[in-house]
């Protein structure tokens, strides 16, 4: 990978910067601040935008990446790898937040777009290492350098072990011996499997004696089912006879059945004639009956007129005309009568209306007494209670004094102000001050603790001075300080002794915290019961007050009361009297109406009848019609008759000329021909189908012994597996113990890209081929059957040798890197 070309705009301390790469090494110099290590940091993230943050530092900060007051900061890095440039744009926003990354190249089929997507494509296709790799192998930083030069032997090896990533060497070579041993077990279980295997095969019957019993059976089978085909044929030709013969004798059960049908519409045709001959003497009565009502309607009509003098029904006009004058006088007078009764039961309803209003207002009157007198009782008792709160606020107030002068008593003795505020008190200065006092306990408990420690210690220093902790000898059983062993632990055991009274005193402290923080809560309650009964003071007063004045407009509201029943009583006086006067209208109206309806009556019937002979003359004509009808309609259905009786003769010719006794016997015969020959079809069948049986057995058989040479086949690659997975394992461990013996740079990159591809690389383990459920023609040979596994099983051998020889090939001679290719990568020191 070589940079080529590194663009910057609105980066730290640049506005816009381009820096051309040329071939070789770049030195950039200058001084603290100048903006060195920004480049440095521009070509990290253009490399790696996703990681950069994590792999520069934690003091790296996206956000004042973006110089200061800029909306956005812009990283463009040309470089190349594999031959082809490729260009990063990389835009962060001033929050830190990218607002786009896109990777160029005339390679790609489309721009890479993301920063995740252009991380993963420059670390895994272009470069071959991540952005860890790249920090530990090429990116030094601001720093190390420094530490490296001023540190001692023991810091150098660590910052120079952190660097080349040596640390993980004994991790990998610790993985690679476990990885053997597991091969080595896989390896030996499929040697005792493939030993088994090998004792069942040879239990099996022989293979080339099961295929020509197989090839045997399967010429029988092909015969029989050849005798199988021809009882078939036999039956075809059979059904078709008879089903010839089945379809004349269908033929002559339709000619049956076609006679039949004639003959029931023969004689429904005959039925539908007599009854028209009855219908047509119907009519012909029905006719006679019909004038006779006619002459009677006409003689009650005469007998009508003569009852009447006011009114001509001597026609149909005359009695129409009297009838409409009769229901003209009927209908002023019911309309009338109905003005009457509506105005009447408005009278009524008025009247009771206004009796209800009345009791209604005799009702008000009472509820406005009640509510008068009720009001007189509420305002009472609202007094008697101002007196009795009265009484309570003073008792209280003066608990309450008594409560906060406890409280600033007690403030004295402890470590909270005593002027404060109760609720201060509570929120605040006790639970702080609760707080230092845990504080402080914890920490005599630390001290407490290391005194013990020392105690013991001391305790077990022995006569001869030996520590038992270090080992070091004190001579004379003195301590590092002169002191003697003796003195130290009595002075050690009295600064316990003091520092658990100490701790105890802070106990008790603590306590009458929690008893002061009781007693606060407590005269605040006192304070607050003496506000909620000052609110309830000042709530029945103003109750009083209420009350006092609804008194007053409750007493007006008496007087208005009684005023409105006096005038309800005297407008129901006024409605009353009007009703006795509608009733006398509406008697008078009534007995007109009643008379009127004595001369209608007769009138109508002479309308009804004078319609009823206009209605007779209608159905006398229609009587006429259907006389006429009826006959035209016998002489249709003789025509009919004689045509079906033609017909029936023609078919009783028809089934004369077909045998069918003839027909039936042959049917009969033909169909115990094919019985027998179905019965010797079933026999051939029975047998076909115990050779194929026989064969399937054979074939179970056969297949039995090629899934257990096959298993054989595969356990034989498990071994043979397991003895190559070893070997390069060996070969791994070998290698990653030259890079642990010679930490070179070189054969630090080789030890990684080995062990990354190796990880990359999964050795495929052979696992016990399961049998095919896809038909297989045994009678083929061997190596024309469908097999894939067989090739699968083949291609997968040869690729695990390359990938072998591949792995032992990559490890490289001791100090030659073959990570990057062309030309070494810039390399950037920051003065």
């Amino acid at each position: 990978m070589l940079l080529r070309e590194l663009t910057i705009e609105n980066i730290q301390s640049y506005t816009h910067e381009t820096i051309d790469f040329e071939d070789g090494e770049t030195l950039i110099y200058g001084k603290n601040g100048a903006g060195k290590s920004t480049i440095f940091r521009s070509v990290f993230g253009g490399l790696f935008p996703q990681s950069g943050k994590h792999e520069i530092g934690a003091d790296f900060n996206l956000a004042d990446f973006v110089r200061h007051n800029e909306d956005q900061g812009r990283i463009e890095l040309t470089f190349e790898a594999g031959g082809q440039d490729y260009t990063v744009e990389w835009v962060i926003d001033a929050d830190g937040s990218t607002d786009s990354c896109e990777l160029q190249s005339e390679a790609l089929t489309e721009p890479v777009s993301g920063v995740r997507k252009v991380e993963n494509t420059i670390s895994q296709d272009l470069l071959g290492m991540d952005a860890s790799s790249f920090v530990s192998s090429v990116y030094v930083q601001q720093g190390d350098i420094a530490r490296l030069v001023h540190a001692d032997e023991d810091t150098r090896k660590e910052i120079l072990d952190g660097l080349l990533g040596l640390s993980r060497v004994d991790d990998l070579i610790d993985r690679a011996v476990k990885a053997r041993r597991e091969a080595k077990n896989k390896r030996d279980e499929a040697k005792n499997r493939l030993a088994e295997a090998r004792d069942q095969l040879d239990d099996l019957p022989d293979k080339d004696t099961l295929q020509a019993e197989i090839a045997e059976l399967s010429e029988q089978i092909d015969e029989k089912a050849a005798e199988i085909e021809g009882y078939e044929d036999d039956i075809e030709e059979i059904d078709e006879q008879l089903e010839d013969w089945r379809e004349q004798l269908e033929t002559v059960d339709d000619l049956k059945d076609d006679r039949e049908e004639l003959a029931d519409e023969l004689e429904e045709k005959r039925g539908e004639y007599e009854s028209l001959g009855e219908d047509l003497e119907e009519a012909k009565e029905n006719k006679e009956t019909a004038e006779q009502q006619q002459t009677e309607a006409r003689e009650r009509i005469s007998e009508l007129d003569n009852a009447i003098d006011t009114y001509d029904l001597s026609s149909v006009e005359a009695a129409e005309a009297a009838l409409e004058d009769i229901e003209s006088e009927l209908s002023d007078e019911q309309e009338e009568k109905a003005g009457i009764d509506a105005d009447l039961r408005n009278a009524k309803q008025e009247v009771e209306r206004l009796e209800g209003e009345k009791d209604e207002r005799e009702e008000d009157l009472d509820d406005v007494e009640g509510e008068f007198e009720q009001l007189e009782e509420d305002l009472e008792a609202e007094r008697e209670e101002k007196e009795r709160l009265e009484s309570e606020i003073a008792e209280a107030e003066d608990e309450a004094e008594a409560a906060v002068d406890e409280v600033r008593a007690r403030t004295a003795d402890l470590p909270v102000p005593e002027d404060a505020a109760l609720e201060t008190l509570r929120d605040d200065e006790i639970p702080d001050a609760r707080d230092d006092l845990a504080d402080e306990r914890e920490e005599l408990g630390n001290k407490i603790g290391r005194l013990q420690t020392k105690e013991e210690q001391l305790s077990d220093l022995g006569d001869d001075g030996i520590c038992p902790v270090c080992g070091a000898e004190h001579e004379g059983g003195h301590t590092a300080d002169g002191q003697s062993v003796e003195q130290a632990l009595t002075d050690t055991q009295s600064d316990i002794e003091d520092l658990h009274e100490k701790r105890e005193r802070l106990s008790e402290q603590r306590d009458a915290l929690s008893d002061l923080r009781e007693d606060v809560n407590n005269a605040l309650a006192k304070q607050e019961a003496v506000e909620d009964l000052e609110d309830d003071l000042e709530d029945i007063q103003e109750e009083i007050e209420r009350l006092e004045g609804e008194l007053e407009d409750q007493e007006a509201a008496v007087e208005e009361a009684k005023e409105e029943l006096e005038a309800a009583r005297e407008e129901l006086a006024d409605a009353q009297d009007s009703v006795e006067e509608l009733e006398g209208d509406l008697e008078e109206v009534e007995n007109q109406i009643e008379e009127l309806q004595g001369i209608k009556e007769p009138v109508e019937e002479a309308c009804e009848k004078y319609e009823k002979i206009e209605d007779l003359a209608g159905d006398i004509d229609q009587y006429e019609q259907d006389i006429e009808h009826a006959r035209e309609m016998r002489r249709k259905l003789l025509e009919d008759i004689d045509d079906l009786e033609d017909e029936i003769e023609e078919i009783d010719d028809e089934l004369a000329d077909i045998d069918v006794e003839d027909l039936e016997s042959d049917i009969e015969e033909y169909e115990g021909y094919r019985e027998a020959a179905a019965e010797e079809k079933e026999t051939a069948e029975e047998e076909h189908e115990t050779l194929v049986q026989e064969r399937a057995d054979k074939n179970a058989a056969l297949n039995t012994v090629e899934q257990q040479e096959e298993r054989v086949e595969t356990l034989t690659e498990q071994k043979e597996w397991g003895d190559t997975v070893v070997e390069d394992i060996n070969d791994i461990i070998a290698g990653y113990e030259d890079v642990k013996t010679q930490p070179t740079q070189g054969e630090r990159r080789t030890a990684e890209r080995l062990h990354e591809r190796s990880l990359q690389r999964p050795v495929p383990e052979p696992e016990l081929r399961r049998r095919s459920h896809r038909p297989r023609l045994h009678n083929q040979p061997r190596d024309q059957r469908w097999r894939p596994h067989e090739a699968r099983s083949h291609e997968r051998g040869r690729e695990h040798s390359r990938q072998s020889r591949a792995t032992r090939r990559r490890l490289p001679p001791c100090g030659e890197t073959r990570w990057l290719r062309g030309r070494p990568s810039p390399t950037v020191h920051p003065r």
